[in-house]
């Protein structure tokens, strides 16, 4: 335990590597706390280096001084992961946010970490030109968090997830060692791709400071067709036959009653038949192939018993597709006492699991709703009206036993189906019960061995992680 001169000589030492204004503390801004806080433990102090060298020098002196660090961009993924077991440093990116190289031609940027997505996307577009990652809270989520995050992307069946697109990076170890990984160029052989394991490793083995992007050609025409099922079964026919087929659609997503019901709510774009399941394609390209996939898509939705076919034109695409996009934050935002969960499993299973899921939520009287992407994780969420945050603060409250209850079958449930899930957001009081990544897998002692090489002295985000790491 350092003492209080200590923590001063810290914080004298960090003020003269990013200067005062950059160093922040609870009692300096009203807004620290709600900004800063993870599960309800806030740092003793925010840090906003302002170049990649500055990055390395804190987390240098972090380890130095045994401050525990957890790196944040725009704070919309703080919920993720287990409470942290300490926490005395925010390590803010937002002020690394410069372009370091953008080739037009070559169709490759390369960004610091503390951009914002929705910044990147402007720059690019002036250039005909767009990066395929479209996560939840694209307006303001940066590059960096939304990465370590691994947040899912709206265009992966299209373009896949950030790994095959993300062709470099720089980060700081908890050595406080810059390191860099891949290249700038598509084609790159510069040995191991380092940086794919700091993708989704939710700031525990370091902090990303730049990025380097493959880019792709904006495609100006786009429309978007929705049909809506009767049954699951039905929705799930259609796309398998879309998949089945020659259409190459770039996106592809099937949402339950629960989740087009939101929808309907939101834009009344989704059809009129309450009760619905919805299966969502969107394309892009030239005219006579979008012409090609509205017939045969029609067609298909009839085959499937589909009750009806609607097609989005224009300006209404992007404000519909937005809304897909963030329909679980929008579930998460209007119903804090839920369980948000992701979980990857193979198409052929997904049927099968969303059923089991939706039957146990109502079992337990929660509601719930769904969202699957054909390329990507299906996402979960389940939530009771009658249930208060005040009810969960009472460790003795039958509704957080519901809640945990629920979460065991989500795992048990996905487990037999030879899949993978993680509770992205819950109560807190949950977290205190449960692990929000399931039970360790057979492969965490690998996990181990890579967060010791990584992060020896344990100063990045401990205990977020899988297994407490």
């Amino acid at each position: 335990m350092y003492s209080a001169d200590s923590r001063a000589d810290f914080r004298s030492r960090v003020a003269r590597i990013v200067g005062e204004a950059n160093v922040l503390s609870p009692g300096g801004s009203t807004d620290f706390k709600s900004h800063y806080q993870v599960d309800g433990l806030a740092p003793a102090l925010a840090v906003r280096p302002g170049a990649r060298e500055e990055a390395r020098d804190i987390v240098r002196l972090a380890r130095e001084y045994n401050q525990s660090v957890i790196p944040i961009g725009a704070g919309t993924k703080l919920g993720i992961g287990m409470a942290p077991r300490s926490y005395d440093v925010a390590l803010d990116i937002t002020r690394l946010n410069r372009v370091l190289a953008y080739d037009p031609g070559d169709l490759t940027i390369s960004v610091e970490a503390g951009c914002r997505l929705r910044d990147v996307q402007t720059l690019v577009a002036a250039q005909g030109q767009f990066l395929p990652f479209e996560p939840p809270h694209a307006a303001d989520a940066t590059i960096g968090g939304s990465l370590a995050a691994n947040s899912w992307s709206l265009c992966a069946e299209g373009y896949g997830t950030p790994r095959d697109f993300v062709l470099g990076m720089e980060f700081v170890t908890g050595e406080g060692q810059l390191v860099h990984s891949g290249g700038r160029v598509v084609k790159n052989v510069t040995g191991y791709d380092l940086h794919k394991l700091m993708i989704g490793s939710l700031g525990t083995l370091g902090a990303m400071v730049s990025v380097n992007f493959r880019l792709y050609p904006l495609l100006q025409d786009q429309r978007l067709f929705a049909a809506t099922f009767p049954s699951a079964e039905s929705a799930f026919q259609m796309l398998h036959q879309v998949r089945a087929s020659f259409l190459k659609p770039r996106t592809l997503v099937i949402l339950d009653p629960g989740a087009a019901a939101l929808m309907q709510r939101s834009g009344k774009v989704f059809g009129s038949h309450p009760n619905s399941w919805i299966l969502s394609a969107t394309v892009a390209g030239h005219s006579a192939a979008i012409e090609r996939h509205e017939r045969d898509l029609k067609v298909m939705a009839a085959q499937a018993g589909g009750r009806e076919f609607i097609v989005v034109r224009d300006e209404k695409v992007d404000e519909t597709a937005a809304l897909l996009r963030e329909v679980s934050v929008k579930l998460q935002q209007e119903r804090p006492t839920n369980i948000g969960a992701q979980i990857g499993v193979l198409t052929t299973e997904v049927f099968g699991l969303l059923c089991e899921l939706r039957a146990n939520a109502e079992k337990e009287n929660f509601a719930c709703a769904t969202l699957f992407q054909a390329s990507g994780p299906a996402h979960l969420t389940v939530w009771d009206d009658a249930v208060s945050t005040q009810m969960l603060e009472d460790p003795n409250d039958d509704a957080l036993t519901r809640l945990q209850r629920m979460a065991q079958r989500i795992f048990e449930i996905t487990n037999a189906h030879q899949g993978h899930a993680v509770i992205q957001w819950c109560p807190i009081g949950l977290k205190s019960k449960a692990s929000v990544w399931g039970e360790s897998r057979s492969d965490f002692t690998l996990l181990q061995k890579v967060k010791t090489i990584f992060d020896p002295s344990g100063i990045f985000s401990p205990g977020r992680f899988v297994g407490g790491l």
